[in-house]
């Protein structure tokens, strides 16, 4: 994506003064597509807030047999932008936030196999069983 020329924000607004380049609509300050863009907007919040109410428990500490508040939905795999995935609600998995942007990113960055192994101690389908036609695709994302 080309980036457009710095420019100065006006006066009487945060930061006035420094140079800034305006990301284009539907991308944040970060250069990322905005949480809306990559599908986090109103649907999701209302199958989030319905998945936690049936699901207030972190799977994750239950496992330790420990019963502590769940506060985010996980995609167990990252979607990587693929809608069908990010839909497929047998892979959703309510934990903590502490977990998920802490020992959840370690896993995820050991790969598909730890993730299989550890979905399958949640009672979860692997993604290769639960979707074999489209693993490939969801691998093909990953590159």
């Amino acid at each position: 994506m080309a980036q457009q020329a710095p420019r100065l924000k006006p006066s009487g607004q945060k930061g006035a003064g420094q140079l800034v380049v305006q990301q284009p609509d539907g991308f944040g300050d970060d250069g990322r597509l905005s949480s809306t863009a990559r599908g986090y907007g109103y649907r999701w919040q209302k199958a989030r807030k319905g998945f936690l109410n049936k699901h207030p428990l972190c799977a994750i500490h239950q496992l330790e047999g420990r019963l502590v508040a769940s506060e985010v939905v996980d995609h167990w795999y990252p979607h990587r932008g693929l809608k069908w995935l990010f839909w497929t609600r047998a892979l959703w998995v309510p934990m903590t936030k502490a977990w998920h942007d802490e020992v959840k990113q370690r896993l995820e960055a050991r790969g598909e196999a730890a993730l299989d192994e550890m979905a399958m101690q949640l009672g979860l389908t692997p993604l290769s069983l639960l979707e074999p036609e489209r693993v490939q695709e969801w691998r093909a994302a990953a590159r």
